[in-house]
């Protein structure tokens, strides 16, 4: 039941990012403003689902929103939320890392993946 639950959440959440595309057309050497509103929006959303899920605990609800729905809608946002779980855990150092891991190798893989493409 889980995975059919993160199946419907994560095609929603990825229909709802490219219908947002749709909605702000990207321009190029411009920013990407709706991937940037999908991240932000992801992140502000998946702050009020891990409160009130966290809260009152229903079993279908982490993986159908939080997972399936936000996860593919922007991953950002499980990034920032796990992310924010390391600092208020006391984890500032895993925090840091992560952090620095993820953009800096996020950023040099894309790169590198490109490169062996050309």
């Amino acid at each position: 039941m889980t995975f059919l639950l993160i199946f419907l959440g994560g095609g929603l959440g990825a229909i709802a990012r490219y219908a947002l595309a749709l909605l702000i057309p990207h321009t190029e050497g411009k920013i990407p403003y709706a991937i940037l509103v999908s991240n932000l929006l992801g992140c502000f959303l998946i702050g009020i689902a891990y409160g009130a899920i966290k809260s009152h605990h229903p079993q279908w609800a982490y993986p159908l929103i939080i997972t399936g729905f936000l996860g593919g809608f922007t991953t950002f946002s499980s990034f920032a939320l796990d992310t924010h779980n390391h600092i208020t855990g006391g984890f500032h150092g895993v925090a840091l890392v992560y952090i620095a891991i993820t953009v800096i190798g996020g950023l040099s893989l894309t790169y590198l993946g490109i490169k062996l493409t050309a």
